[in-house]
């Protein structure tokens, strides 16, 4: 008689751990891959309010270390600019046109890529070889070319980066797109008499959005790559715009007496870049139906 309540309460016991574990699941998860793109946004919205001036010149504080004698948290640089204000500034210039130009490649990539996948024959063809031949001229080149016919712009440049980024959305989506135009449901709306517009509209875009948007956040930290690359060689932007690139160009003849410059352009990239890729996985994850179990990561 002394075993029985110890038999009768293991129901009990399997019960409450089934509640535990239910709870557990709907109890909503921090996801922290999101985490430092947020810190991001907040520190380039708000930051500008809280900062001296990025243009403001003081010969007498110029080539302060970080945390030095001018009070500033990174240093100034060649011409007693507050380091961190410029960083700040710099990250936001960077991060609209990145995001600007990302949209815009997306744009054309998206319809690209749907309309070669949906469409093939020749559209599929002369959009191949558009993109082979686009991949086959070096960018630099192609930044040279741009810049010597339009100058140094914001415009310039952010055509530069929708002209050579399209293609990765391009690619990526013709074979999603090649892959759904011979569903089921596509074929039995084809066979229903709907046009390739409704189609495109109705059922390829919406099973292709999960991984148009995990290549768009890729993509605004690529081109925040090509850009700051493209302005450390003076082909970029043009100097008098604060931009990450243009810090760590200016910081280049500093190496010596002034190594925190370009350091701290250089980190400012990798942090920025590093919390777009992390968004996006977590996005990968989050919209995958068959990764959704580790979206909370």
């Amino acid at each position: 008689m002394a075993e029985q309540p110890i038999a009768m309460s293991q129901p009990f016991r399997f019960a409450a751990a089934q509640i535990r574990r239910t709870r557990s699941e709907i109890r909503p998860q921090v996801p922290w891959r999101l985490l430092p793109l947020a810190s991001v946004m907040v520190v380039v919205v708000f930051g500008p309010l809280m900062l001296p001036s990025p243009t403001a010149q003081s010969l007498a504080d110029r080539l302060q270390p970080p945390v030095g004698a001018g009070g500033s948290w990174l240093g100034t640089d060649g011409l007693g600019r507050d380091l961190l204000a410029r960083i700040v500034t710099g990250a936001r210039t960077s991060l609209q046109i990145s995001a600007l130009a990302a949209t815009g490649a997306a744009m054309l990539g998206i319809f690209a890529g749907v309309a070669a996948g949906m469409m093939r024959g020749w559209t599929d063809r002369i959009i191949t070889l558009l993109v082979e031949t686009v991949l086959a001229v070096p960018f630099i080149t192609v930044g040279l070319m741009v810049t010597a016919t339009m100058g140094q712009s914001v415009t310039s440049l952010v055509l530069l980066l929708m002209g050579t980024g399209w293609i990765t959305h391009a690619r990526v989506l013709r074979s999603q797109a090649h892959v759904l135009s011979s569903a089921d449901f596509v074929l039995a709306s084809l066979a229903m008499g709907a046009g390739r517009g409704h189609i495109a509209r109705k059922h390829l875009l919406p099973n292709l959005a999960p991984v148009a948007i995990v290549v768009y956040f890729q993509q605004i930290g690529s081109m925040l790559l090509w850009s700051a690359s493209l302005t450390w060689l003076g082909i970029g932007l043009p100097f008098e715009r604060i931009s990450l690139g243009g810090i760590v160009r200016d910081g280049q003849e500093l190496l010596y007496n002034g190594w925190w410059v370009s350091i701290s352009g250089g980190l400012a990239i990798v942090i920025i870049v590093t919390s777009l890729n992390l968004a996006a996985d977590w996005l990968r994850l989050r919209l995958d139906p068959t990764l959704k179990g580790h979206a909370s990561i």
